[in-house]
């Protein structure tokens, strides 16, 4: 189970943040993408308000929500969903125009084929 070999570096007030970080069934959802919302979320009120990020209450609800998260002992997939090579093609096909017209298209490719190479080892 994934939350086994998850765990904080450190304690509530460590610098040392998302080291090793891992895309493992419902990390995305459940944990990385709520602490994006949070981040996006105190950014557009710091706009909208016309203040200043507050980067020290911003950090404190991040770690509570981190502490909560650990305690939480919420169960993540262990199998696969979906069709990992229609998924890649689908992702491929879609951004391929955009890839090509980049620069360093060749970094760009040599990229997003050695993520579709580790999704399929996952898968398989």
């Amino acid at each position: 189970m994934p939350v086994l070999s998850f765990q904080p570096w450190g304690d509530k007030d460590q610098s040392l943040n998302d080291y090793a970080n891992r895309t493992w069934g419902g990390l995305v959802s459940g944990y990385y993408a709520p602490r994006w919302e949070m981040f996006i979320d105190e950014v557009i009120r710091s706009v909208s308000n016309k203040q200043p990020f507050n980067a020290d209450a911003f950090h404190q609800r991040v770690t509570q929500f981190e502490i909560d998260w650990v305690k939480s002992h919420e169960r993540y997939p262990s199998e696969p969903v979906g069709n990992a090579v229609e998924i890649a093609t689908l992702l491929m096909n879609k951004y391929k125009d955009s890839i090509l017209k980049k620069k360093n298209t060749m970094r760009i490719i040599s990229y997003i084929s050695s993520i579709i190479i580790t999704f399929l080892h996952w898968l398989l």
